[in-house]
């Protein structure tokens, strides 16, 4: 790893960075709006159709996934209404998630050595595993997706900055559950984590989905959102195994007490992996049909 020069100076605070990216994509509205949505028991589906219509982007993801194989079923719908009721309350939210992530994950991370389809896919698959675990631990589904969907958006970011100052140095990995935390706090000042819940806070998340991430690397630390910490911790293991990383670089298990913390049996988590692999397969699919 090469070391800081007056092209990669030390950052003071992860909310530099989020001041100084101005290549990177705001995300739109939509997310933290919708979450308010669907945690209303009173909300409707004309509510969420309200909301898409004025994403004329969202809405047109929303139109094609609902014409999508997995979804249509032999029948193509012509309106947004019908594309919203198709997918329905229980899917709306991540297929919009998705479209949204889709600006920040799609791309290369030189880096770390990332291509875009594997930052996808460590992306959604952790979103995937996040909201499998979230109900054992009384943890909101949606906002336990939109986390592990945004868990490594600070990586994004630290790439993004370092290019920008004519960077090309890269940062090494120490394995799980570290990864490339202390290569990134001796380059930048700090972790992918903090950047990453800094850019959630700027996008007005709330402070349970913003703390989980941040404190994904040491749920332990994590005060009233341990148990959100160490879902993320366990969710981005089981999508390691889910995406069948080589035995070499397959990680160790998550620590017993973690497992503990969100209720999840050491048993049980192989089935968890072949279920969030399945996940993501239809997941996968559905963004070749894009």
């Amino acid at each position: 790893m090469s070391t800081p020069t007056r092209s990669h100076r030390l950052l003071q605070s992860p909310d530099e960075i989020v001041k100084s990216l101005t290549e990177l994509p705001s995300v739109p509205a939509i997310l933290p709006k919708l979450l308010t949505i669907l945690n209303d028991v009173s909300a409707s589906m004309e509510d969420v159709l309200s909301l898409i219509k004025l994403e004329p982007g969202i809405a047109s993801r929303v139109l094609q996934l609902g014409n999508s194989a997995y979804y249509s079923q032999g029948g193509r719908c012509s309106s947004l209404e019908e594309g919203v009721n198709r997918l329905g309350f229980l899917k709306i939210y991540e297929v919009v998630a998705n479209a949204v992530s889709s600006e920040f994950v799609l791309r290369k991370l030189d880096a770390y050595g990332i291509e875009p389809h594997e930052l996808w896919l460590r992306s959604v698959g952790c979103a995937i595993a996040s909201a499998q675990l979230a109900p054992a631990c009384d943890i909101d589904v949606d906002g336990a997706y939109t986390t592990g969907l945004f868990h490594a958006v600070g990586l994004v970011a630290i790439d993004a900055w370092l290019k920008s100052n004519g960077s090309s140095a890269t940062l090494e990995s120490t394995g799980f559950p570290h990864e490339t935390t202390e290569a990134e706090k001796k380059l930048v000042g700090f972790t992918n984590a903090a950047g990453a819940a800094a850019l959630l806070k700027s996008w007005s998340f709330k402070t349970s989905i913003c703390e989980a991430v941040h404190w994904q690397y040491s749920p332990s630390a994590a005060g009233a959102h341990r148990r959100a910490a160490s879902l993320v911790q366990v969710a981005k293991w089981i999508q390691a195994k889910a995406r069948c990383v080589p035995p070499a670089k397959a990680p160790p298990p998550p620590d017993s007490a973690i497992l503990a913390e969100i209720r999840l049996p050491k048993g049980d988590i192989d089935r968890r992996v072949e279920e969030v692999a399945e996940e993501l397969q239809r997941a996968s699919q559905m963004l070749v049909e894009r």
